[in-house]
């Protein structure tokens, strides 16, 4: 059975309970004259602005935390930029006009075909959208805009400007700046990085907002956010998560693999989560680091593994829980946003890898509101 193996390197925030705004000014490298109407985001979130006539620009509502700014503008080079909400500074950024691309042109034997670049892009929306529920509600406004390239099992994929992700079941408009792409199709490989920012939506009616509340909720519960702000609080068996490695526990005096027990509600599964075991001895309760020592099989007892992920595993027996693997790489600090950072420090596979950006949510995303629209749709 192959499993596919995912590192996203899409940085965010850090949640804690303090507010903050950061404020700051773009101007233009060579002349220092200000660049009024400029793009600013905090990468992976629903936080972003314009900067104004005098090309400053403010972003309220942070966190006490480290964040990645993205700013952009029309003939300029993108620049990200490491900044801390917590310091009260005043950014300025500088960019520099975009050199001409004469030399961004692909020299080849011969040109791709449509066949073939129509081929190439089905691969890249199965390997970046994905297949799960939400993935036929997604559409590519701007695909033209992807340059995409194939050498033997490795097909690759960059963009120049942001490509546009609509995701009606979710209620998001996510503009994506595409760094780098590479799907392995002979190991089942995908490794991407790059930085979003999402657009809520607005609902057409109270039916389709009871539905987008509805879908973000399943998307959330289950998914790996969830399962690290879980753990973060030490709430994880709570949440419906246990864990284990070596993956195996004692259940009537057999030694048996987690992922072959089937939580049909009549197999209590005993808590066997040990923090110790998979945090490092210098974490503190603010700053938790994660080193595992092997691999950690980590299984979602709330819902069910979907039937087409299975299909698409060759599985044939309906698992009522979700698996999902994860190792090391580096130590890596745990954020209460439900992040680890930094990210290519722990990699993943078996079902979180699966969903990809179809189930995908901004790391400030919260539950309870949707909860609510849930509660009073379903009273009314």
């Amino acid at each position: 059975m192959k499993r596919f193996l995912i590192i996203l390197c899409l940085l965010a925030p850090v949640l804690s309970v303090a507010q903050h705004t950061v404020h700051g000014l773009v101007y233009d490298a060579e002349t220092n004259t200000p660049l009024p109407g400029a793009n600013v985001f905090i990468a992976n979130t629903t936080k972003g602005t314009s900067t104004n006539s005098e090309g400053a620009f403010t972003i309220t509502g942070l966190q006490a935390a480290p964040y990645q700014l993205v700013v952009q503008f029309v003939g300029y080079k993108t620049q990200v930029v490491n900044i801390d909400a917590a310091q009260h500074v005043r950014y300025a950024i500088s960019l520099n006009v975009a050199a001409q691309q004469l030399n961004e042109i692909v020299i080849r034997a011969k040109p791709i075909s449509r066949i073939k670049r129509a081929t190439y892009l089905r691969s890249f929306e199965e390997h970046f959208i994905g297949k799960a529920d939400n993935a036929g509600r997604c559409t590519l406004e701007n695909p033209a805009i992807l340059v995409l390239d194939k050498s033997g099992a490795i097909l690759t994929a960059h963009t120049d400007t942001s490509l546009v992700l609509r995701n009606t079941g979710l209620g998001y408009r996510v503009k994506i700046l595409l760094q780098t792409y590479q799907y392995n199709s002979a190991k089942a490989a995908l490794h991407y990085d790059g930085h979003m920012v999402y657009e809520p939506m607005i609902p057409e009616s109270d039916q389709q907002k009871f539905r987008w509340a509805k879908n973000r909720l399943k998307a959330y519960y289950g998914s790996q956010m969830h399962f690290i702000r879980a753990l973060y609080n030490h709430k994880a068996n709570e949440e419906g998560y246990f864990f284990t490695f070596p993956s195996t526990i004692k259940t009537d005096s057999v030694l048996r693999p987690l992922s072959k027990l089937f939580n049909n509600r009549r197999i209590r599964i005993p808590s066997i989560l040990d923090y110790n075991k998979i945090l490092d001895s210098t974490s503190t309760a603010e700053k938790p680091i994660i080193n595992l020592d092997g691999r950690l099989e980590i299984n979602y007892i709330n819902e069910g593994e979907s039937v087409i992920f299975q299909r698409t595993q060759r599985i044939r027996v309906q698992k009522s829980m979700q698996l999902s693997l994860m190792k090391s790489r580096a130590p890596a600090e745990i954020l209460p946003d439900g992040r680890f950072y930094p990210v290519t420090a722990i990699e993943v596979s078996g079902y979180w890898s699966w969903e990809l950006m179809s189930e995908s949510l901004p790391l400030d995303y919260t539950p309870e509101e949707d909860q609510k629209i849930v509660a009073n749709h379903r009273n009314n």
